[in-house]
């Protein structure tokens, strides 16, 4: 029995130990399918002491979409901003890679959590002005999900409301004035838009 409580007790302290050693920007390993090593080029924005593990969010990749290479890992600071990275590593033949789940190479999205990412292949999602649900129609369910998300009802995901951050595409779609916030502005010009009181001539356009 004491053997056991012993154990454990080291177990968590190594474990305690491997968080706290890691810093900001931290990056593991990456392997291909042959477990061949392979340098990362993604790191966050700044390098930064070591700091508590509780303060530490993880960031994985899935690529598997776009790359037959394994996902990487990066840590950053929790409540910092990180700057979505282009893809370094070769993609399957015939395939280009498309942006991330959560944005474009260049966005900057806010981490407060642990986060996955993942590769998208090019076309696979086309981000349209008005297409606040993303279902690849403009209706009137959009102006729906961005009222009932100004209501703090649900997120712009259909999902319970959080309050979560929106990224650059999620806000640039649903932005219909481009004043750079959402508002019932913003609703109203979609409602216009579909019943033909106002050719709003961004509403359907690419979010690039």
């Amino acid at each position: 029995m004491r053997i056991r409580i012993i154990t454990k007790l080291i177990t968590m302290l190594i474990v305690i130990a491997v968080m706290l050693s890691l810093s900001v920007g931290s990056v593991f390993a990456l392997a291909d399918q042959n477990d061949e090593s392979i340098i990362c080029s993604v790191g966050a924005d700044s390098e930064l002491d070591t700091v508590s593990a509780y303060d530490i969010c993880l960031i994985s990749f899935d690529i598997s979409e776009v790359s037959p290479y394994r996902a990487l890992l990066v840590t950053v600071e929790k409540g910092s901003y990180y700057t979505l990275p282009e893809l370094t590593y070769p993609t399957y033949e015939g395939v280009e890679f498309g942006g991330w789940d959560l944005g474009k190479p260049g966005d900057k999205i806010l981490i407060n959590g642990d986060t996955k990412l993942k590769a998208l292949k090019k076309g696979d999602y086309n981000w349209k002005i008005g297409d606040v649900d993303r279902d690849g129609d403009i209706s009137i369910s959009d102006a729906s999900r961005l009222q009932m998300y100004l209501a703090c009802i649900c997120d712009l995901d259909g999902k319970s409301y959080t309050g979560k951050y929106l990224t650059a595409r999620e806000k640039g779609v649903a932005d219909i004035d481009q004043d750079h916030s959402l508002s019932v502005v913003d609703v109203t010009l979609i409602q216009m838009h579909l019943s033909k009181l106002k050719n709003v001539s961004v509403i359907g356009t690419p979010y690039l």
